[in-house]
């Protein structure tokens, strides 16, 4: 599980970060965090079975495209860009 952990957490790393920690923002953390569950159980092809986590699930009958992906995070990050302290929310 750990190997696991560490894997996902490099890969968020890559995502916001130019390191391998989280940002400083919780909430920034709790917005990639999202991303890489939704890329990972929506998109991501598992190699040996070629299918997606949500497809094993019986969620889904296909996996999501990635552009799918960009609508869900700019979904996301505008949902939570009340707690950036953005002055024009």
């Amino acid at each position: 599980m750990e190997r696991t952990n560490g894997i996902i957490r490099q890969q968020l790393g890559r995502w916001h970060r130019r390191q391998n920690k989280f940002g400083k923002l919780w909430q920034e953390t709790d917005v990639t965090i999202r991303l890489a569950r939704a890329y990972f159980n929506w998109i991501w092809v598992h190699s040996r079975k070629e299918n997606t986590a949500a497809q094993r699930a019986e969620e889904r009958d296909r996996s999501l495209e990635l552009e799918r992906l960009n609508y869900l995070s700019h979904t996301l990050l505008t949902h939570y860009r009340k707690f950036y302290n953005d002055p024009f929310c």
